[in-house]
C-alpha cells in the first residue's frame, strides 16, 4: 500500500510518511531509563500517541522492562472516583494483556474488593501488578489529563503516594502522564489546588520545574517529509513550498501533513505537476474553511475562559497584564496556542492567526445580509459593468484598506501589519477583488454592524503582546 502524509491518529511508517521516531522520543526514552516519573506535555495532534506507542514497543522488546501504554480515553470527564477507577483499571489490564499475555494480573475480585475503598485502589492494584512482573513496569498514561474533579485528584494523590513508597514496596519503575495539560492544571479549581498542595511543586511529575514536551517539526524536517513522498510518486516540492508549510505552521507536526496532503491528494493529483508555495497558500485556505478536526478542536479551546483571558488582550494589540495570569498564560502555551518568539509571547503559528479572530467574528460575519441583485443577473450570472462600477469606481471610502469606518468609529490610517486574517480582508478588499462587498458598505443602516466585524478583525495583528 502506497504510503501517505497523515492527518489522523497515531503514525506508522509502513503506511505514512514520518519522522524517525527515535529522534523525536530522544529525551523521553532517556528519562525513563533513569527511571523518573514526568509528563509528557504536548499541544493536540503533535505526535504524542506515535511516540509513546513506539517506545512501548521497542522497550519491551528489548526484554528488560514491560512497558505498558495505557489509553485514559475512557475515562474522560469523570468526576466520580468510583466510576473513574474501574475505567482506568480496564485499561491498564487491556496494555498488560497485549504486552505480556502470560502476566498474572489482578484478579476480578480483588480488584472489586479494593474498589471499595477508591481512595487506594489505584495504590493497591499497581503494587500488585508489579509484585507479579518478573520485570520492572513503566506506565505511559496516555490522555491523563482527561479525568476531572474528585477523580483527577484521586489519581494524582494515589500516584503520588506510590511515588513516595517506591523503595518499601513494588511500584512502577517510571510513571509518564502524557496529555496536553501540565499536572498543576489537571485539577482547575481553587478548592482542588488546596487539596494537592504540592501541583506545580517538584514531586514527582517534572523534571526541575519543567514538563517534558515534544518539538516542532524544523524547516530541514519538513523539508525531509515532502522528501519521501517525492521518493515514492516522483512529484516533487519546490523549495519555496517546503518553506510556506513551515512558516505557515511553524513545524506543527498535523498542520505540516494537512497542508501537503491536502495539495496533493485534493489539489494537484497530477504528480508531473511540483508543489509551489501557491499550492500550499490553497491549501491552507481550504483548511481553514473547512474547520478540519484539528481547526474544530483549536475553536473549541476559544470557549474556554482561561484560553479568553489571554488571546482577547492579544487580539485587540493590548499588553498583558504584569500579574495574575501567569497560570493561563502556561496552560495556553501547554494548549500550543501561543509560544514565546524574541522573549515576546505570540500566537503560536500564521494560519492561527486567521482562525481565531475569523471564529471570535463568525457570528457576526454570517448575520450580514448580502443584496446581490444589483450585480447578479437571475441566471445567477455577474453583470460585468455593474460590478465594475459598484466594486471598484464607487467603493466607498469607508472600506479601503487604508482607513476606519466613518460611522462615529476613529479615522486615520491603520497598521499596515493589521492585514493578517482574511475575516478583515473579505469585508475590506472585496471590491479590489471583484467581489461584491456587503451589503453594510452602501446601506447606512447595516454600517455599523458591519462595523463591528471590521473593528473587532482591527484588532487582530502580528505584534507581539509582552
Amino acid at each position: 500500500m502506497a504510503r501517505c502524509f497523515n492527518i489522523a491518529g497515531p503514525c506508522f511508517a509502513d503506511d505514512h510518511y514520518i519522522i524517525p521516531v527515535e529522534r523525536r522520543a530522544a529525551a523521553t526514552l532517556a528519562l525513563i531509563e533513569q527511571g523518573r516519573w514526568f509528563s509528557l506535555v504536548s499541544g493536540r495532534q503533535t505526535g504524542k500517541t506515535t511516540v509513546v506507542q513506539h517506545l512501548a514497543k521497542s522497550l519491551t522488546a528489548r526484554g528488560d522492562r514491560l512497558v505498558l501504554w495505557v489509553d485514559l480515553q475512557t475515562a474522560r470527564d469523570q468526576t466520580d472516583p468510583a466510576v473513574a477507577l474501574p475505567l482506568v483499571f480496564n485499561a491498564i489490564d487491556r496494555a498488560a494483556a497485549r504486552a505480556a499475555p502470560t502476566l498474572r494480573r489482578p484478579a476480578e475480585d480483588d480488584v472489586a474488593r479494593w474498589l471499595r475503598t477508591p481512595g487506594d485502589a489505584l495504590t493497591s492494584y499497581l503494587q500488585a501488578l508489579c509484585a507479579a512482573s518478573p520485570r520492572p513496569v513503566v506506565l505511559l498514561l496516555d490522555e491523563a489529563d482527561v479525568m476531572a474533579g474528585d477523580a483527577a485528584v484521586t489519581f494524582l494523590t494515589q500516584l503520588r503516594a506510590l511515588y513516595l513508597d517506591r523503595k518499601e514496596r513494588p511500584a512502577p519503575a517510571s510513571v509518564v502522564l502524557i496529555g496536553v495539560r501540565a499536572v498543576r492544571d489537571y485539577a482547575v479549581t481553587v478548592d482542588e489546588r488546596r487539596t494537592l498542595s504540592w501541583l506545580g511543586s517538584a514531586s514527582p511529575f517534572n523534571v526541575t520545574v519543567e514538563s517534558v514536551t515534544l518539538a516542532a517539526f524544523t524547516p530541514a524536517e519538513v523539508a525531509e517529509l515532502a522528501a519521501q513522498h517525492t521518493a515514492e510518486t516522483g512529484q516533487r516540492f519546490d523549495d519555496a513550498a517546503n518553506a510556506r508549510i513551515w512558516e505557515l505552521s511553524q513545524g506543527h507536526p498535523w498542520l505540516v501533513n494537512a497542508l501537503a496532503d491536502q495539495a496533493t491528494r485534493r489539489d494537484v493529483t497530477d504528480r508531473a505537476v511540483a508543489i509551489t508555495a501557491e499550492h500550499v497558500e490553497r491549501a491552507k485556505e481550504t483548511i481553514i474553511v473547512e474547520r478540519r478536526t484539528h481547526i474544530d478542536s483549536l475553536l473549541a479551546r476559544l470557549r474556554e475562559e482561561r484560553v479568553r483571558r489571554v488571546l482577547d488582550p492579544m487580539m485587540a494589540g493590548e499588553t498583558l497584564p504584569a500579574s495574575g495570569l501567569d497560570d493561563d498564560l502556561h496552560y495556553v502555551a501547554g494548549l500550543g496556542l501561543i509560544r514565546v518568539e524574541r522573549g515576546q509571547w505570540q500566537v503560536a503559528n500564521p494560519i492561527y492567526r486567521e482562525v481565531i479572530p475569523r471564529a471570535l467574528t463568525y457570528v457576526v460575519q454570517t448575520s450580514l445580509y448580502q443584496f446581490t441583485a444589483w450585480y447578479l443577473r437571475p441566471d445567477g450570472a455577474p453583470t460585468p459593468s455593474r460590478r465594475r462600477s459598484r466594486a471598484t469606481t464607487s467603493r466607498p471610502q469607508t472600506w479601503t484598506p487604508t482607513t476606519r469606518p466613518s460611522d462615529g468609529a476613529s479615522s486615520g490610517k491603520t497598521d499596515g501589519r493589521r492585514a493578517g486574517t482574511v475575516a478583515r480582508a473579505r469585508v475590506l478588499r472585496a471590491g479590489e477583488r471583484g467581489d461584491p462587498p456587503l451589503r453594510g458598505a452602501h446601506d447606512p443602516h447595516d454600517r455599523a454592524q458591519v462595523a463591528v466585524v471590521v473593528q473587532v478583525a482591527r484588532g487582530w495583528h502580528e505584534r507581539p503582546c509582552v
